[in-house]
């Protein structure tokens, strides 16, 4: 714990926390400074000379799974700003995400980056230019992983700055923090570190959970036909999307190519699950029905694995399906679409 009142410790899913402009501050207990120099400032925030400066909290989260952010003042151009998670205070490993304000164009060419560092290494795993960032006094950096080593960030202040990836969690990294290589250097003020919902199902995920298990950034998809409507098993996958925040995907299947469209269902524990699958229908298969046409709630599902069962009805007497021919006397056919991990 550290002297100042810092922290507020601990209700419900924050694991640590500090709050700028609360005044009394006198030193960084309950800090470790991984580089740089590090000071407390008059209203509570953490001043530094800038130069790849790194701090973590010392309080633990239950696991490595994290859910993070930090709170950025008076940023500069060219400079680099980090949200740290999962970090190892034993090896120094650690997961970052890093936003770079661009030295030229800050609005079409700033960026934000997912990585890692292990052993000393900078390992970079995912990079995406950020969709009109705003100027203002302040942003906030938001990181989160997940135990199936999903990894997310953003920040605000822009119309787009997801980025999405796949990790492997560094084992025992339990401190988060925050850093920044920056000249003149920044502020940071309201860092907040909470449990992820796989260590309690009432916190938060990072882009959506199934009784707390996090949805991996990619998913199986498979379709069959039976009845009158015919074709070999066909399987392909379902990939986040950062522009919809949807699980998208393409199969061909008869021919034909569909578009699959999948969206959250955050399923809290205790509920039934149930998921719901749309279909950019371009092959008649589902035309007919006017009431709730190429969309489906599942059949059957679970969270964990992750698992969800649609079957798509064909009428008799729809005959522009590639999938189902017609048939003497009409006879309906059915086509039975299910995800996994």
């Amino acid at each position: 714990m550290a002297n100042g009142g810092w922290f507020c410790c601990c209700k419900g899913c924050e694991v640590a926390s500090f709050v700028a402009f609360g005044g009394g501050l006198n030193d960084i207990t309950g800090w470790l400074i991984v580089s740089g120099n590090w000071e407390p400032g008059p209203f509570s925030e953490l001043t530094t000379d800038g130069a790849n400066a790194k701090i973590v909290c010392l309080t633990p989260t239950p696991s490595e799974a994290q859910v993070a952010r930090v709170t950025l003042w008076d940023e500069t151009d060219g400079g680099e700003y980090f949200l740290i998670l999962n970090y190892n205070r034993d090896n120094g490993n650690y997961h970052y995400v890093k936003f770079t304000r661009s030295a030229t164009n800050p609005v079409a060419e700033s960026t934000m980056t997912l990585g890692k560092v292990v052993g000393g290494e900078d390992i970079p795993l995912k990079s995406e230019v950020i969709l009109g960032l705003a100027d203002g006094l302040s942003r906030t950096i938001y990181g989160c992983l997940a135990p199936n080593g999903l990894f997310y960030g953003a920040i605000s202040g822009s119309v787009l700055s997801y980025v999405v990836t796949t990790t492997s969690v560094i084992t025992d990294g339990m401190l988060a923090g925050f850093g920044m290589n920056a000249d003149p250097p920044g502020v940071f003020t309201d860092f907040s570190l909470q449990k992820h919902a796989s260590d309690d199902p009432n916190c938060p995920d990072c882009i959506c959970a199934c009784q707390g298990r996090e949805w991996p950034e990619t998913l199986k998809i498979y379709m069959q036909a039976t009845g009158r409507c015919s074709d070999v098993l066909t399987e392909g996958e379902l990939t986040w999307d950062r522009m919809s925040a949807w699980w998208k995907g393409s199969l061909t299947f008869c021919g034909n190519t569909w578009n699959f469209i999948l969206a959250c269902s955050a399923i809290a524990v205790g509920e039934v699950p149930r998921f719901r699958i749309a279909i950019e229908d371009l092959n008649g298969c589902c035309s007919g029905d006017d009431l709730n046409p190429c969309a489906w709630n599942s059949l059957d599902a679970t969270c964990t694995p992750i698992y969800a069962l649609f079957q798509v009805l064909v009428r008799g007497t729809w005959l522009s399906c590639a999938c189902c021919p017609p048939t003497f006397p009409p006879a309906d056919g059915y086509i039975d679409i299910w995800i996994t991990e």
